[in-house]
């Protein structure tokens, strides 16, 4: 059996950024779905169905407005769709409430500064097209300047 290793997808913008705009002036217990065009797919879109990537890496800029307390978490829900229209039951705003099924992990923030960059390692990708979900349970997001970046990956044997 060979070894295998993993290696960049051959998407054309890799890591590419899936929220912006939706994380501004994020309230604590609120939470954001991904909205932007990514790769010319449909709004929102982290498009997978074509690239079939099986890992990614995720990266939180999160900038918050006033230094949040350690240890608290922003958690992430990837939500899939099977047919591009009908998405995974899930809510957000207030009262967010991620699919319970497609949960990714939490960016955990220490207790310091206002601007922290967060990683997430290895998280399985669904074969499918899907939005980001985050859920703040950290404190309030200033007003700009947080980024969630997706880089995507594959194997590979060598």
């Amino acid at each position: 059996m060979p070894d295998i290793r993993q290696k960049p997808t051959t998407r054309p913008t890799n890591p590419f950024t899936a929220m912006t705009t939706e994380l501004n002036s994020l309230a604590q217990n609120a939470g954001a779905l991904s909205n932007t065009v990514i790769d010319s797919h449909a709004a929102g879109l982290i498009p997978n169905t074509d690239e079939l990537d099986l890992l990614c890496d995720l990266e939180l800029k999160a900038v918050f407005a006033a230094a949040p307390t350690d240890g608290q978490q922003l958690e992430v829900y990837f939500v899939p769709t099977f047919d591009g229209t009908n998405f995974a039951t899930h809510t957000t705003g207030a009262s967010s409430i991620g699919p319970k099924n497609m949960y990714v992990g939490s960016f955990i923030v220490a207790g310091t500064g206002t601007t922290q960059y967060l990683p997430l390692w290895d998280i399985d990708m669904p074969l499918t097209d899907f939005k980001a979900l985050i859920i703040n349970r950290a404190g309030a997001l200033a007003a700009s300047g947080s980024i969630l970046k997706v880089q995507a990956k594959r194997m590979q044997a060598i």
